[in-house]
């Protein structure tokens, strides 16, 4: 097997650091730029407050919490075998 070069073991490490640092620039310049709009809107008189169904999004949650989750934690699936039906 070829040993791979350093300058490419270099170039491979940084792909992921600069695909973060790109990743988050983007990230805060869409949050800088939506809360510029909010706050013209806003000034303008113009903001309309998105309605949001604080319940419906709770119960929605707790159901894929609880069915994802950890067996252990959320009341997931148990099989029952041969042996663990054993009765003391």
């Amino acid at each position: 097997m070829e040993q791979i070069s350093s300058a490419a073991q270099v170039i491979i490490s940084i792909i992921p650091i600069v695909g973060i640092v790109m990743g988050s620039v983007v990230i805060f310049f869409y949050l800088l730029w939506n809360h510029r709009r909010k706050t013209l809107l806003i000034k303008a008189g113009q903001y309309a407050r998105d309605e949001f169904d604080l319940l419906s999004f709770s119960l929605l949650a707790g159901l894929l919490l609880s069915c994802v989750g950890e067996p252990h934690i959320g009341g997931g699936l148990h099989v029952v075998t041969g042996e663990d039906a054993q009765a003391p």
